[in-house]
């Protein structure tokens, strides 16, 4: 391979193992992630990241997951999807409410004014309701 091409090796690999995921090939489109890694610079790197988690996250593997959605946070703090992501995480998996709240909460201040977020934004507002209701009913009926 020549250095001209090398430059598109993360992007190839990225590609590819978006691909590889939603054909639900998990092991190799980690592989292909796991490549893009290792080939790609920092700015790249944080989206690598997000999609490796959702990988993650699609084969119900949710430690995983958590850990490359926080990664991202970590280089990028207003990365509004992870904090989507985790939040559907801990709803998910962990039923664990408070943790899901905060994170609804980060990503719907971080969440931009553009309309492709409008669907997104519906929803966290909506889970953000249910999840209160459930804890107050919750809360309310241990008291009883």
């Amino acid at each position: 391979m020549t250095i001209e091409t090398d430059k598109y090796l993360p992007t190839v690999y990225y590609y590819l193992a978006r691909a590889l995921s939603d054909e639900r090939k998990f092991n190799e489109a980690d592989s292909a992630f796991q490549k893009a890694s290792k080939y790609s610079d920092s700015a790249f790197i944080r989206s690598i990241y997000f999609y490796r988690g959702l990988n993650f996250y699609l084969q119900k593997k949710y430690v995983q997951a958590i850990m490359f959605y926080k990664k991202v946070i970590a280089m990028d703090p207003y990365y509004r999807f992870a904090y989507y992501n985790l939040a559907i995480t801990y709803d998910d998996y962990y039923q664990d409410k408070r943790t899901a709240i905060t994170y609804y909460k980060k990503f719907l201040t971080f969440s931009s004014k553009n309309k492709n977020d409008d669907l997104l934004v519906r929803a966290a507002k909506k889970r953000i309701v249910d999840l209160k209701k459930q804890i107050f009913f919750n809360k309310k009926g241990k008291n009883n």
